[in-house]
């Protein structure tokens, strides 16, 4: 991606809740964030797969052992994999438009922007495209059954839509005076 992207970086994919609920922290906000209050600050839960499953399954004593290790991964890789840098996309409901941001911001648990998301990471929205555009099969990536993950399969494609200037640049909401 010549104007926003290096070929090594990850592309990950996140959903903004059942009903779209943090679509607009996301884009007004300049962030991604994930639920779960319960969990706590993540920083403070040692940086291993095992250490969040744990943690998750002590939490959440009647989640199953493959839901724990999906969850708990999923709050792993929010906090730990993810680098600066990485590309990020949102698949909003909302308006059936793919946002493409670059994380701009390390991991915070922070409960006073918005307390239902305590997990968040700051982003820089980039462009946007009507989810049409895309292939079937990479449509079928970007709708998997999962609230966080990492996009691997048709991150070309995405690439090709922003360097062919299919996607159109961002324009971050006016914030009221």
């Amino acid at each position: 991606m010549t104007r926003s992207a290096r070929d090594s970086e990850s592309m990950w994919a996140i959903r903004a809740g059942k009903n779209g609920e943090a679509h607009e922290l996301f884009l007004n906000g300049g962030m991604i964030v994930l639920s779960d209050t319960q969990m706590g600050n993540l920083s403070n839960i040692p940086p291993t797969r095992e250490a969040f499953y744990s943690e998750y399954r002590q939490k959440h004593p009647d989640a199953t052992k493959k839901g724990s290790a999906g969850i708990g991964g999923k709050y792993f890789r929010f906090t730990h994999e993810v680098q600066i840098g990485d590309l990020v996309l949102y698949p909003s409901l909302k308006d059936k438009q793919v946002y493409v941001g670059r994380v701009t911001g390390n991991y915070v648990y922070d409960l006073t922007v918005a307390p239902k998301f305590p997990h968040q990471r700051t982003v820089r929205w980039l462009y946007h495209f009507p989810k049409y555009l895309l292939t079937e099969f990479a449509k079928r990536e970007l709708g998997a059954a999962r609230t966080f993950f990492k996009f691997k399969t048709h991150t070309q494609e995405i690439k090709q839509l922003v360097d062919g200037g299919q996607a159109k640049k961002f324009k971050a909401p006016k914030r009221p005076e």
